[in-house]
């Protein structure tokens, strides 16, 4: 980091520890902050740091700076003294073929972590290629102090968030990507592959040797689980895992769930298919019902990641649910963060159990195939992540 950077940095934690002092009360309305090298001496920084996070308050409109006099703390009504918080999220949440469930689950997450009556939160959409047009830009010119993001993967989002943190915006993210590395941010892992080991295993164990993993294309995880089941398959001898792998279409608002059919007509179907969310899975019934297809008997079924799982007829395997969990660790450290406090650690990686339900069947009694035949494939062409990220 440069030393404009690590100078930004500085001055608004400054900034942020004089604003919850007067939020706290220890320097109610009207009354005279200390000189700013009194202040300096309480925060162990330099006084021109502090003069910088003074000005910011000021032209918050929150201080009143009287000249040879000093500065006051305005008399303030309530609304002001809200600390201004942004929710940002990715547009697909909002416009894809039906309502996302993990928009609700991250709005819930916020709203039970930060108080009402300390944060004002704002919602806030973001297209791809469009993160500092759409959010950026609007976070600075409104002085919010702290953004709570769900990243999409593209170079707008990194670069956005780099001129967000270099403005002085604390930023806790409810994902983690590797361009995180380096920026003063929070992030929380919630990668779906870190469960595709326990869930791929898991089934090999009850018997599954045919067992077809469905993600959207393009999958900027995707060399991350190509080594993961190359590994499974290695040890269990499964054969080739890039058989096991189904990419389905998408542009990020409507996935090609129909390329999954060739799956469920072939004579020799996989005993398994591994949805990579809720969406998937829902497609996966209709068509299974339309086929009289009996879940689990003919086909079992199993998700990466489950955020609806109650429109499901039947409880799908899983991992438990993440994103609520994961929302509340980053509102939190973001809650820290705006008080003046560094966080321990620059992210977490949050590790789910595997929910097994009666949507997998247990084929160790009837004997298992040897051997993982391959799958047909279906076609391929270029489009966003849809739905798992």
């Amino acid at each position: 980091m440069d030393a404009s950077s690590n100078s930004k940095l500085k001055f608004s934690s400054a900034r942020d520890k004089i604003l919850a002092w007067i939020q706290s009360g220890q320097f109610p309305s009207g009354s005279r902050l200390p000189s700013e090298r009194e202040l300096a001496n309480q925060l162990s920084i330099d006084h021109r740091t502090v003069r910088r996070g003074l000005a910011d308050l000021v032209a918050s409109g929150l201080i009143v700076k009287r000249p040879r006099v000093g500065n006051f703390v305005r008399d303030i009504v309530a609304p002001e003294m809200l600390t201004q918080v942004g929710l940002v999220l990715p547009d697909y949440l909002l416009h894809s073929e039906r309502e996302h469930p993990a928009a609700a689950l991250i709005q819930k997450g916020a709203n039970r972590v930060l108080d009402h009556a300390d944060h004002a939160i704002t919602s806030l959409w973001y297209h791809r290629d469009r993160f500092w047009e759409d959010v950026g830009q609007k976070i600075v010119a409104r002085r919010i102090r702290g953004v709570l993001v769900y990243m999409s993967s593209s170079e707008s989002v990194a670069l956005g968030l780099k001129r967000l943190v270099h403005a002085g915006v604390r930023v806790a993210c409810i994902d983690h990507r590797p361009f995180l590395e380096g920026l003063d941010v929070f992030s929380v892992d919630i990668r779906p592959t870190l469960a595709l080991r326990q869930l791929v295993e898991g089934l090999v164990l009850r018997g599954h040797r045919r067992i077809a993993v469905a993600y959207y294309l393009p999958w900027n995880l995707l060399d991350d689980a190509k080594k993961t089941l190359s590994e499974i398959s290695a040890q269990h001898g499964l054969g080739d895992p890039e058989n096991m792998l189904v990419p389905i279409p998408s542009d990020g608002y409507h996935a090609k769930n129909e390329t999954l059919d060739v799956l469920l007509e072939t004579s020799n179907r996989p005993t398994v298919i591994v949805a990579p969310d809720e969406f998937v899975v829902s497609y996966l019934f209709r068509q299974c019902h339309r086929r009289k297809i009996t879940v689990p008997q003919d086909l079992s079924i199993a998700a990466l990641l489950d955020n609806a799982p109650h429109s499901h007829p039947i409880p799908v395997t899983a991992p438990e649910a993440l994103m609520l969990r994961a929302t509340e660790i980053a509102a939190k450290q973001l809650d820290l963060m705006l008080r003046g406090k560094q966080c321990p650690e620059s992210y977490i990686r949050l590790r789910s159990r595997i929910q097994w339900t009666q949507s997998v069947a247990d084929l160790t009694q009837a004997g298992s195939q040897k051997g993982n035949a391959t799958l047909p494939r279906t076609t391929q062409s270029e489009g966003d992540v849809g739905g798992v990220k």
